[in-house]
C-alpha cells in the first residue's frame, strides 16, 4: 500500500488551520486590550478638559462679581456649589460612558472569540474526519471498475454508477 499523501496533506492543513486560529486569537486579545488602553487615555483627556473648563468658570464668576462692583454678600462656596454640580455631573457622565464603552468592547472581543473558537473546533473535527477517511481508503480502488459499491453489493458498473 502507498503512503496516504493526500491524508498527510489534510492533517498539514488542519494543523496549520488550527495554528491560525489561535494566532487570531492572540491578535484579538491585543487589539481587544489596545482599544481599551486608547480609551482610557482618552478618558485622562477629557477629565483634564472638563477640569480646564470648570477652573475657568470659577474664574469667571469671580471676575464678573468683582468688575460689576458688588461686594459679595455671602459664601463664596455657594458660587462655586453651581460649578462643582456641574463638574461633577460631566465627571460622572464621562465615567458612565467610558465604561459602557469599555464593556460593550469587552462583549465584542469575547463574541469574536468564541466565534474564532468555534470556526477552529469544527474546522479541526471537519478535517480529522476527512483525514480518517482520505487514510483508509484503498489508494487503488479509486477507478476499478470492479470493486464493490458501498451502497449495495453488485459491482460499480451497476445502474448507480
Amino acid at each position: 500500500m502507498a503512503f496516504p499523501w493526500l491524508a498527510a496533506a489534510l492533517a498539514v492543513g488542519t494543523v496549520t488551520s488550527y495554528m491560525g486560529s489561535m494566532q487570531q486569537a492572540k491578535r484579538l486579545k491585543n487589539a481587544a486590550n489596545w482599544d481599551k488602553y486608547n480609551r482610557e487615555q482618552k478618558r485622562i483627556y477629557e477629565k483634564i478638559q472638563i477640569n480646564k473648563q470648570a477652573a475657568e468658570l470659577l474664574s469667571e464668576k469671580k471676575a464678573r462679581t468683582g468688575a460689576a462692583g458688588v461686594t459679595y454678600q455671602g459664601s463664596s462656596l455657594l458660587s462655586e456649589l453651581e460649578v462643582m454640580e456641574d463638574y461633577d455631573d460631566k465627571m460622572f457622565w464621562l465615567n458612565k460612558g467610558v465604561d459602557m464603552e469599555i464593556s460593550l468592547l469587552d462583549t465584542k472581543t469575547k463574541l469574536a472569540l468564541n466565534k474564532n473558537t468555534f470556526e477552529k473546533n469544527t474546522n479541526l473535527v471537519t478535517n480529522a474526519i476527512k483525514t480518517y477517511s482520505a487514510s483508509t481508503n484503498k489508494t487503488g480502488d479509486w477507478n476499478n471498475k470492479n470493486s464493490k459499491c458501498d451502497r449495495c453489493s453488485s459491482a460499480k458498473t451497476n445502474k448507480y454508477r
